[in-house]
């Protein structure tokens, strides 16, 4: 498998989640049956996770004006590595979520990053900062 090889997340904002493969498990344990699109050719229906459809767990729409997100979308190198790394955090998934946090390292460790007082990453952790914020002022 190919991998981009960028360190850089060059948007700091995804909506998407297009499988690299056929045959990878989605969490509800069934195959995926879809395949993103080659490069140049168009789709026969939106990507889920796209604008035009959007995922059935979708959170934009149930946002309070003041809570803070962070997207990252399909162009970034890292979104899907990244996204990954998430499902398989939240399934528990300890096992592959180091293996893939390794494979995420190796990938950006063949560039150097950007400075820290790079803009981007001092926005990133402050909204960061302000979703831990956010969560401990709308305890539920």
């Amino acid at each position: 498998r190919q991998c981009h090889q960028s360190p850089r997340l060059r948007h700091l904002t995804v909506l998407l989640t297009l499988p690299r493969r056929a045959d990878r498990v989605a969490p509800e344990n069934h195959y995926v049956n879809h395949l993103p699109a080659q490069k140049g050719l168009p789709m026969s229906k939106p990507p889920v996770g796209s604008k035009a459809n959007p995922s059935q767990f979708d959170v934009l729409p149930k946002l309070a004006e003041d809570e803070p997100y962070f997207v990252i979308r399909a162009h970034d190198p890292m979104s899907s590595a990244l996204v990954e790394l998430h499902a398989y955090i939240g399934a528990g998934q300890a096992g592959a979520a180091h293996n893939k946090l390794a494979e995420i390292m190796a990938l950006t460790s063949q560039k150097p990053p950007r400075p820290a007082s790079s803009p981007k990453y001092r926005e990133t952790f402050a909204i960061s900062l302000a979703m831990e914020q956010w969560r401990e002022a709308n305890k539920d």
